[in-house]
């Protein structure tokens, strides 16, 4: 029985390198998945122009308009025709292939984890947790000489939580939480070396089983 490789960052580095249709592939993979990316990855100030020219030369390789209708055989984008079509796209002293290697190389993390199986073996992983902390206080922030005072805290919505009853001065209510706002909150238990049993998996595992509760202590002098 073969054994199944385990692919390194750098694999997937030297593949993006050498390789033009696997450029083509990721390109394929990243903007089909760009939601889920999105606020998982740190793009920078030029994520709208990132992600304008995956979906064109992603409508490239597919033959579709930019409405996403099939229209044209797909071609690759070392096409003799992609350069012309998709110039406007390109980096400074780049081709259409080249700024296409680009890009993607910046996805690499996440092209090795797809490479690995990654996200299907999370999510085995997560169905088997049994012992999910059913409460997590979130700490509130310092208490000013004047203002209200905050406290916050995750409760497993598997118990059957509901709000208690606000009463001035005690006010409660549920918050949206996003990814971004969970990974932050992961980061903390992280360097706290705490509740490492969920500090590691996708936020939004943690957005589906909790609640974010906000209670609000009103305060006057």
């Amino acid at each position: 029985m073969t054994e199944e490789k385990t692919w390194t960052q750098e694999d997937i580095n030297q593949m993006l390198e050498t390789n033009d249709s696997a450029v083509e592939r990721a390109v394929l993979r990243i903007h089909d998945n760009i939601d889920f990316l999105r606020p998982r990855l740190d793009l920078g100030a030029t994520a709208w122009q990132t992600e304008n020219i995956l979906k064109n030369f992603a409508q490239f390789l597919r033959g579709q308009d930019d409405k996403g209708n099939k229209r044209w055989q797909p071609k690759s984008l070392t096409h003799r025709i992609a350069n012309r079509q998709l110039k406007k796209l390109c980096y400074p002293n780049k081709n259409v292939i080249q700024t296409a290697r680009s890009i993607v190389k910046r996805f690499s993390t996440y092209l090795t984890n797809v490479s690995n199986d990654h996200y299907e073996r999370e999510k085995i992983l997560v169905d088997g947790i049994t012992a999910w902390p059913t409460k997590i206080c979130l700490g509130s922030p310092h208490q000013k000489r004047y203002g209200d005072r905050y406290e916050y805290k995750m409760v497993l919505k598997s118990t059957g939580f509901t709000l208690p009853k606000s009463q001035w001065p005690t006010f409660h209510a549920f918050e949206r939480k996003g990814v971004q706002s969970i990974m932050r909150i992961q980061q903390e238990w992280k360097n706290n070396n705490k509740h490492s049993l969920i500090s590691s998996i996708d936020p939004q595992y943690i957005i589906d089983r909790y609640h974010f509760v906000k209670t609000t202590h009103s305060y006057l002098d």
